[in-house]
């Protein structure tokens, strides 16, 4: 594959997001037999813009180009395919390499519904994965948090670690589990006047367990949260943007955890630094119109509920927000590809007619770590 254009694209395993529009991906291929026209691309593969539509494309004579490239049917070198994302496609486009016969036999397999559904189908140091957890990647399934954990742990943050690695100067990022926000929130206190509400003692130590055990020396960090286990959505920390900023599949925003990220920034800095963090040029950003979407599910951003306690003998009363998804399932797959996409500096270039494929990507990510 060859690059025509000296904008800033990265790539990654097959998954190439375009930066900026009007640039060029030139595939060397075609077959002698067919001078002039594109051969047909292997498996299917075909190149999508940000709607899921199929990208223009066309046949341009070149000279002699390489006769091979993965992926793509290259049988000999007569013509180039050149792939324009224009201008009606602004924030570009996401191209994802299809599984191979075997990758894709192997994620079948991982998440087969025979055999015991305890079985720890991959494990690292203390982290697994069971089988039935393997199971919530199959189409139509709402994710667990062992399947988000393990993919954010030992994945995402693997990988960040060998970019940094090959990228001097670039700052390490860090991925908290679906535990950090609900633990810094107290959802379990059984005080239900303190429940939900943010506490930074519940989470003074996990700043130690960052990469450079400093969150201030951090890129990206990101905070996946789950509402009332009927809902996933994250919060990223844009450490040298002084941004923090909530994404959601469908569309809502949760200031408290905003807000309460702010302060643990706040109250991490005066534990760690003995001084108080200017937040003057800080911003929390709500999640945002062009935030990809799921199309399955109905988000109810509700006005706030006031619930009587359980045992309707006290007079004290809390507050909440309710979502509403019926029966929305990719809120999970969502939210790890905002860290996989957020991590490689890529715009948000997926929608939802890449969804099944993404969760073939994240249980062929887990098998191989």
């Amino acid at each position: 594959m060859e690059l025509t254009s000296s904008a800033d694209i990265t790539s990654n395993n097959c998954v190439f997001g375009i930066t900026s529009a009007q640039i060029d991906i030139v595939v060397n291929t075609v077959s002698n037999e067919y001078p002039g026209v594109a051969s047909e691309i292997n498996n299917g593969t075909t190149l999508h813009d940000k709607s899921g539509n199929a990208a223009p494309m066309e046949v341009t004579s070149t000279g002699d180009a390489p006769s091979s490239n993965r992926g793509f049917g290259i049988t000999s070198a007569q013509t180039d395919i050149v792939w324009t994302v224009s201008n009606e496609s602004p924030g570009g486009a996401l191209y994802i390499c299809p599984l191979s016969p075997d990758e894709q036999k192997a994620v079948n397999s991982a998440m087969n519904l025979r055999g015991s559904k305890h079985k720890v189908i991959k494990a690292n140091d203390t982290d697994s994965v069971q089988r039935h957890s393997m199971q919530t990647l199959r189409p139509g399934k709402w994710l667990n948090d062992e399947i988000i954990n393990y993919f954010l742990k030992n994945c995402l943050a693997v990988r960040d670690k060998k970019i940094c690695s090959e990228q001097s100067g670039r700052k390490r990022s860090h991925f908290f589990n679906t535990f950090f926000i609900f633990t810094m929130f107290d959802e379990e206190n059984i005080d239900q006047r303190l429940r939900g509400k943010y506490n930074y003692q519940n989470v003074k130590r996990w700043g130690a367990k960052v990469p450079g055990k400093d969150i201030f020396n951090l890129k990206y960090i990101f905070c996946p949260i789950n509402i009332g286990n009927l809902h996933w959505t994250s919060a990223v920390i844009f450490m040298e943007e002084k941004r923090i900023q909530y994404y959601d599949s469908m569309g809502g925003t949760d200031r408290a955890k905003l807000e309460g990220l702010l302060q643990y920034l706040k109250d991490e800095y005066k534990a760690k630094k003995g001084e108080e963090l200017d937040i003057s040029q800080w911003t929390l950003v709500n999640n945002t119109k062009d935030t990809p979407k799921q199309e399955n599910g109905d988000y109810e951003n509700t006005v706030v509920l006031f619930v009587l306690s359980l045992s309707l003998l006290q007079e004290s009363s809390f507050l909440f927000f309710s979502y509403k998804q019926q029966p929305g399932f990719d809120c999970g797959v969502f939210t790890c590809m905002f860290a996989d996409f957020i991590s490689r500096d890529l715009p948000l270039t997926f929608d939802q007619g890449h969804l099944i494929h993404c969760r073939d990507r994240i249980a062929l990510s887990i098998m191989k770590s």
